[in-house]
């Protein structure tokens, strides 16, 4: 046995292949030639009625303006409302502005063919108006500036009319836009002009008020001059600077040596003296001479003594003398500190003069470029004015002509009769086609269904009829199909399914259960049960203990015990087991209706009761619950021998038949196979002519009369 899940082949199996749908559209050629032809017929007659509609074409050339003599695009930009001229010719030639002006200078609005002339003149204008801005259409011809112009009109001479207008009308109002444009522009340049002019002398005045403030004559060469004055007092600065280090050093020399005549000796300043030199050599000299007389003469001595205040004197004399070399030096380093100071006084003097320069250098210089771009903005609105004023005499410059003048058309450009009727065959064979076979997977969906049952490898046992339309009570719809001939041989074709089944085990005990409720799977159980009986002892157990309707089949009080009352022990089986008079059928029906079913159907003893019918009986039949929202069925379905599963195509997807078949297989249930109720038009039965078939009730309402009702014949 093959499992397959619920989805895959209903999701990957296709409807028919080529060959199916090849074979269909042979089948149904009769109808699909028909209606191609139906619908051929209804669009050629459509049509030839459509109205015959003219075209007219003309050719303008609009050029762009000549470069010489064009406005500049910085000053004239309101010239040109887009980035291509030609793209702005167009977007006008569309609008509504230029249909009326086209309809009021050409006087189309007083033509027919046009317009209703038994409105007012502004109506006349403004519907003239509209079906010429939806009529004209204006293609450009490659990358040129030439212009195609189309109309198409039921009348041929005004399709001619209307696009011979177009060019003139178009062209007058350029012409008188250009004269406008350029009159505006003159006007506007002089004013600018003006302001320009007036910018110019006022910038003027203001570089040479500057020039008088400022006492400036030649600038670079006051900035020259301040910039070398600077440079010889900074020369300076170093001098005095350097000369002041080195006395300084001297000085600490001297106030290292404090006041050690000895020590001072040793600075190099007072060594390198030559009053300093001259009076030491004379000391040396003196000091020799003493050295001569003390050895001639003691100390004592007049000679000695007066040698040696000689030389005392001329020590004294050294001493003083270089004090004053010391003071003097400290003297002159006083006066470079002050050189020093008045240099620095003169810098910052050349510096600020230099600084005020540099500033009066750079107002000059903005106060120069402003006048220079005012001259250019000057220069260039004078070179401008004097363009405008030749472009205003001269008038405009613009390339226009009509290139080719429009004749009356002599043949419609509209409907292209045979394309239209070649597209009329294509288009009627493409919808007929598309139609039956859209018809047929509609209404087809039994053949789907068949597919996909024979891919899970589950047969369908046979397809019952629907006897009304409507919805009715079980004992009246039973009542009506034993009278009817069409099902009752689909009652016959199950039960002979169920008996020539080739199994080890008789189908003794069968359960009846539906994909989804009202899929009228009591009506099969009771309708089989009593095709049973005619052949054999049997029974049918009404086990839908939710929703019991075998006892109002049988028109059974619900007050008589039934299935629960047995498995609940209230009643034994024989007074739970109702006989159908003059026939081998017996009634179980449900008996009271319990809040769980599950507690009874899941007994040991409602299997051992099963398997005691079966001995009793030749066939049990049992009515079981749907599938869709119990699970009763799946309980019951592992205790009977053979378990059929009703389907309502009509109102049954394909996709819960298949769950409901899953459902089963996962449980283990003996599922024979699926029976195809209310199936709308059934074929006739074997012998009998659908003329036949049409007469039963007849042969039903004469029963009274002894003629026999199908089944019983």
């Amino acid at each position: 046995m093959n499992d397959v899940s619920p989805n895959s082949q209903v999701q990957h199996e296709p409807l028919f292949d080529i060959g199916d749908l090849l074979m269909l559209i042979w089948n149904k050629k009769f109808r699909i030639i028909i209606t191609a032809g139906a619908i051929v017929t209804l669009l050629g007659y459509y049509v030839m009625q459509m109205p015959k509609v003219y075209s007219a074409k003309t050719t303008l050339l609009l050029g762009e303006s000549s470069a010489e003599m064009s406005l500049p695009q910085g000053l004239a930009s309101f010239a040109s409302a887009g980035d291509s001229k030609l793209d702005t010719y167009l977007q006008y030639m569309r609008s509504r502005q230029f249909a009326e002006r086209v309809v009021e200078q050409s006087g189309l609005m007083f033509r027919a063919e046009l317009v209703n002339q038994n409105q007012p003149d502004s109506a006349k204008r403004l519907a003239a108006a509209q079906r010429l801005q939806n009529g004209l259409g204006y293609s450009r011809l490659g990358e040129t500036n030439m212009v195609d112009v189309t109309f198409e009109s039921t009348s041929p001479q005004l399709a001619a009319d209307v696009v011979n207008a177009v060019g003139p009308v178009f062209f007058e109002y350029q012409q008188q836009k250009s004269q406008d444009r350029a009159q505006d522009a003159s006007r506007w340049l002089n004013e600018q002009f003006e302001e320009v002019e007036r910018q110019l002398e006022a910038s003027e005045a203001t570089l040479q008020d500057y020039f008088l403030e400022n006492r400036l004559i030649d600038l670079a060469s006051q900035i020259s001059l301040a910039s070398s004055e600077i440079s010889t007092y900074m020369s300076q600065r170093i001098q005095v600077d350097a000369q002041a280090a080195e006395m300084k050093t001297m000085i600490s020399q001297f106030e290292a040596s404090g006041d050690d005549v000895q020590g001072l000796l040793n600075v190099g300043y007072i060594v390198k003296n030559s009053m300093v030199q001259d009076l030491r050599k004379r000391i040396l000299d003196e000091e020799e001479d003493l050295a001569e007389i003390s050895q001639r003469y003691k100390f004592k001595h007049p000679r000695y003594i007066a040698q040696v205040s000689k030389i005392d004197a001329m020590t004294r004399e050294l001493e003083s003398l270089i004090k004053k070399l010391v003071a003097s030096l400290k003297q002159e380093y006083q006066i470079m500190l002050e050189r020093s100071e008045e240099i620095n006084k003169l810098i910052d003097e050349a510096r600020g003069r230099h600084s005020e320069l540099g500033q009066h250098e750079v107002n000059l210089a903005k106060l120069r470029r402003e006048v220079e771009s005012t001259q250019k903005l000057y220069d260039i609105f004078l070179s401008r004015l004097q363009e405008t004023e030749i472009l205003r005499d001269l008038g405009g410059q613009e390339e226009f002509s009509v290139v080719d003048f429009a004749s009356v058309p002599t043949s419609p450009s509209k409907p292209n009769f045979v394309l239209l009727l070649a597209a009329s065959v294509v288009f009627a064979g493409f919808i007929s086609v598309m139609g039956w076979l859209f018809i047929h997977i509609v209404s087809d969906k039994r053949s789907r269904v068949l597919s996909v049952l024979a891919s899970m490898d589950v047969p369908v046992l046979t397809e019952i009829p629907r006897i009304f339309r409507t919805r009715r009570k079980l004992s009246t719809v039973l009542k009506a199909s034993r009278d009817n001939m069409r099902f009752a041989e689909s009652i016959r074709t199950l039960r002979t399914a169920l008996i020539v089944r080739n199994d080890l085990d008789e189908n003794r005990v069968i359960a009846v259960t539906g994909v989804k409720p009202n899929d009228g799977k009591s009506l099969v159980a009771a309708s089989l049960s009593e095709s049973f009986a005619k052949l054999e002892k049997s029974m049918v157990l009404d086990a839908d203990l939710r929703y019991p309707s075998i006892s109002g089949a049988y028109k059974l009080k619900e007050s008589l015990p039934g299935l629960t009352s047995f498995l609940g022990n209230s009643a034994p089986a024989g007074k739970c087991i109702h006989k159908i008079t003059d026939t081998q059928l017996s009634v179980m029906p449900s008996g009271i209706i319990p809040q769980d079913p599950m507690v009874y159907l899941s007994k040991p003893r409602f299997k051992a009761f099963l398997h005691k019918l079966s001995i009793i009986f030749e066939r049990v039949v049992i009515d079981v619950p749907p599938l869709e929202q119990y699970s009763d069925g799946l309980v019951i379905g592992r205790n009977v021998d053979a378990i059929i599963l009703v389907c309502d195509l009509e109102h049954t997807e394909t996709a819960e038949l298949v769950q409901a078949i899953q459902k089963l297989r996962d449980v283990g249930a003996p599922l024979v196979g699926v029976v195809f109720n209310r199936v709308k038009n059934l074929p006739a039965a074997p012998g009998q002519s659908r003329r036949s078939y049409l007469k039963i009730p007849f042969l039903h309402r004469r029963k009274k009369t002894g003629i026999l009702s199908p089944e019983t014949a």
